[in-house]
């Protein structure tokens, strides 16, 4: 028995190089490649430009309401309602005009910008948490509750 050699086409095939992409793939592929080093660089700038915004706006909203110029105070409260249920019983009052952020909100994008503040204001240096994952143990454990059950207690309405 004879071996047969396989005969194939053998085209020489060009493979695709960089002078054969398309400028305008190029181009988008560089401004893509920039924006995410300068995303990846600045977003904690951009964080804090936002949650200062909003805060200021909500801040703002009774002081421009105070100075009559309700024809921009008013549209920013409505903007802000997206945000926040903005119920009058829960809300600060400055100037006898309700904040654009009840309390609750107040207190949570506050903290956020503040804690934002703090961190693009140390430069990212801040020291890490000394004993690595014992911030766990702050926090409480799912059952604990039904601990007294277990010792044989009978505390109402916390055993089942």
């Amino acid at each position: 028995m004879a071996l047969q050699e396989r005969v194939e086409n053998k085209i020489q095939m060009a493979l695709p190089s960089s002078t054969d992409v398309h400028p305008l793939s190029r181009t988008l592929f560089r401004w893509g490649a920039r924006c995410g080093r300068v995303l990846l660089q600045y977003w904690t700038d951009a964080l804090l430009f936002v949650l200062g915004l909003v805060v200021l706006t909500a801040v703002l909203i009774p002081v421009l309401s105070y100075l009559g110029l309700d024809v921009l105070a008013k549209p920013l409260f409505s903007a802000l309602h997206a945000m926040c249920a903005q119920i009058p019983s829960h809300s600060f009052y400055l100037f006898g005009h309700q904040l654009g952020f009840c309390q609750r909100n107040l207190a949570i994008y506050g903290s956020m910008f503040l804690g934002s503040l703090v961190f693009v204001a140390t430069k990212k240096r801040l020291p890490g948490f000394p004993g690595g994952s014992g911030c766990c143990w702050s926090f409480p454990w799912p059952g604990m509750g039904q601990r007294s059950c277990l010792a044989g207690e009978k505390a109402p309405g916390r055993c089942v």
